[in-house]
């Protein structure tokens, strides 16, 4: 397969070096690899931001993680509400900012990041979000 991990992961041009092709070949070697480890069927979470090229690595990554042996399980099946709420801050800000939401990969929580030219627009999107966050993901 060759080198493509870096300190972040894997990165590359969509449709380029990440094809659905290289994530159903990463996902078969997880699999494989926890396998050894774990013992069988272990399970993988998937989750994935709102760009483009999500669904069709999430589709090759599970095609991969599967046909290796694994249970696949995937964060956006709760989380399409909140993805949806933070296109709509995102439109809201009209590139006067930026909404970052991400799960802690050390405590049980939901991290409700935002950037915007005043105060007020960073609290009535963090507000909104976090809402949608506790209604769907809580």
């Amino acid at each position: 397969m060759g080198t493509y991990f870096g300190t972040d992961g894997i990165r590359g041009v969509a449709g380029e070096l990440l094809t659905p092709e290289l994530a159903v070949q990463v996902g078969r070697a997880a699999a494989v690899v926890l396998s050894q480890k774990a013992g069988p069927h272990p399970l993988f979470v998937i989750g994935r931001d709102t760009r483009l090229s999500g669904p069709m690595l999430e589709a090759g990554l599970t095609a991969g993680l599967t046909s290796g042996g694994a249970r696949v399980e995937s964060e956006l099946d709760e989380a399409a509400a909140v993805w949806a709420a933070v296109d709509e801050e995102t439109r809201r800000l009209d590139g006067s900012g930026r909404i970052l939401v991400r799960t802690s990969g050390a405590e049980e929580l939901v991290r409700v990041m935002a950037e915007a030219s005043t105060h007020d627009d960073v609290e009535g999107a963090c507000a909104r979000i976090v809402a949608v966050v506790e209604e769907y993901l809580v």
